[in-house]
């Protein structure tokens, strides 16, 4: 494929910019930079994947051509936005050709190693991007056209991949940039680090280790987290868990204080990185950062949260998998977490609760009592919703595509997950909002085959108890679900009904919902007699 481009009276973004910062691009060098900068800036909105042979030799002469300009330029005769702009397509021309597999130094129009990497050099030493004056920027990873040493980094870190083992100097030149003073710069090293582990391994471990220790913006920590050393974490778990370790010391947690925001950078990788050891793999130091933030769900619910995401498939490993050697392993663990979680969770709602309606308490009191109350109530929704999804409830009836399977495929699987969950379940029911009751009563539903007395039972219990406390009753979908589920029962399952208690139960539930006002709850309580004969 070969580059094709004219010229003509199209808009141009860039143009504009720099005649609004007062460049006269009509003559002089001006005009020179920028007809030659426009050639290879086509070359680069061209491109929609990676460089061929022929687009490599393409780019290189196209940004020699800027550079020889740029260089003549270099006496202050061209407008510095307008010499800004064509380092900026330079040193993206430069990213394109690292990056490609295509690149070879030795075909004859490709570049040298020697010369794209003092090309590097150079762009590296340039101003762009400048240090951000934001005191709170952790969340900010963006970058422009013109942040130059973004792109010197991101293409020296694939140089060192292909050929650091060829030249070492490549190597010593990433300390500079993994440590610039502007996190995305470092951002292009740190996420990519793991790309050293066959040329320069003991380096790609110093550098990890700094960054573990010294790194301070959160985001590009995240991205080191969820990168590099999740990947290394496989073969060299004790030294991913020490640089992890040296993480967490520094990441700003009060304790029983809820963070002000919604989710910090780094917590979600650093939540998949304890899952993967503790869960997947049983590492003990895993369990003792999970464990630190279950002692205090308030301050740890931005890592519980994450956390609780990856067990879902967990909770289902030997229905799913009951030939794989590991799941017995990895389902413990799951439901260990999911059983500690809950009952921690359903503690401090209680604890919580009586505080705000302590006659003793002050609205300090009570105010710290209501933030604990709903971190423990969303994450036990949470934890409920992992059984509720996972289990194949949501899908009952047919799946999408693309869908996991669901963890309770047949009778003998969801009679099995009752007996190994029922006081996990039991657990939730007593202290859930009615929101979580209601997709425990729509779990239950999809369980009702495996187990008719049993599910009708815990239900019936459920509807009359504590849901009951939390208004389920006056809920429409509340309303919905027990009345298809009595007449599902009724259909499948009349025979538990010859129980003389357990058809009590049924008609204190169904004159709960109907004294709530639910006309088909009330029809049915009336059919009731005819229908069970």
């Amino acid at each position: 494929m070969s580059f094709e481009f004219g010229t003509g009276e199209n808009y141009d973004i860039v143009d504009s910019l720099l005649r609004h910062e007062g460049a006269d691009l009509s003559k002089g060098r001006d005009k020179a930079v920028r007809e030659s900068t426009r050639k290879l800036e086509a070359m680069l909105h061209e491109l929609t994947g990676e460089c061929d042979a022929a687009q490599v030799g393409q780019l290189w002469t196209a940004a020699r051509n800027v550079l020889a300009i740029l260089d003549d330029a270099s006496d202050g005769t061209a407008h510095a936005q307008v010499q800004q702009a064509s380092w900026g397509a330079v040193g993206n021309a430069v990213e394109k050709i690292a990056e490609a597999r295509a690149y070879a130094p030795d075909v004859a129009d490709h570049p040298r190693l020697d010369e794209i990497t003092a090309l590097v050099d150079r762009l590296s030493a340039n101003p762009y991007p400048e240090p951000s004056s934001g005191l709170d920027d952790d969340d900010l990873l963006g970058w422009g056209n013109w942040d130059v040493r973004v792109y010197a980094a991101s293409a020296l870190i694939d140089l060192c991949r292909r050929f650091g083992d060829r030249d070492p100097s490549l190597i010593d030149r990433l300390e500079g940039l993994a440590f610039d003073p502007v996190p995305t710069v470092r951002l292009q090293i740190a996420q990519s680090l793991n790309a050293l582990w066959d040329v320069a391994r003991p380096k790609m471990w110093e550098l990890a280790t700094r960054i573990g220790r010294e790194e301070p913006h959160l985001g590009v920590l995240g991205f080191f987290v969820g990168g590099p050393l999740r990947r290394i974490s496989e073969p060299e778990p004790e030294r991913a868990e020490a640089i992890a370790d040296e993480i967490l010391k520094r990441l700003p947690r009060k304790n029983g204080e809820k963070t002000e925001r919604a989710r910090e950078p780094a917590a979600e990788p650093i939540a998949g990185l304890a899952a993967r050891l503790w869960i997947g793999r049983g590492r003990s130091a895993a369990r003792g950062w999970i464990d630190e933030w279950m002692f205090d769900l308030v301050s740890g619910e931005p890592y519980l949260w994450p956390l609780i995401s990856t067990i879902r498939t967990g909770l289902f490993e030997t229905y799913v998998r009951p030939d794989d050697e590991t799941s017995v392993g990895i389902q413990l663990r799951s439901k260990e977490l999911a059983d500690q979680l809950a009952q921690i969770a359903s503690e401090l709602m209680r604890e919580s609760l009586n505080q705000v309606q302590s006659e003793d308490a002050t609205l300090e009191d009570r105010a710290r009592a209501e933030t604990r109350y709903q971190v423990a109530a969303t994450l036990l929704d949470h934890v409920s919703n992992q059984l509720y999804f996972g289990s194949g409830v949501f899908r009952h009836g047919g799946s999408n595509p693309g869908e996991d399977i669901p963890g309770l495929i047949d009778g003998k699987a969801k009679k099995a997950f009752l007996d190994a969950y029922s006081d996990t379940l039991d657990v939730i029911g007593h202290s859930g909002t009615a929101h979580t009751l209601h997709h425990l009563v729509e779990l239950y539903e999809y369980l009702a085959d495996a187990a008719p007395e049993m599910v009708f039972d815990r239900v019936a219990e459920l509807l009359v108890g504590p849901a009951q406390r939390e208004w389920y009753q006056f809920e429409s979908l509340g309303s919905d679900a027990l009345v298809r589920l009595v007449r599902r029962y009724l259909a499948d399952h009349r025979e538990v009904f010859e129980n003389t208690a357990r058809r009590g139960r049924l008609v204190a539930v169904l004159e709960l919902f109907s004294g709530a006002g639910w006309p088909e709850a009330l029809k049915l309580l009336y059919e009731l007699p005819d229908l069970l004969r």
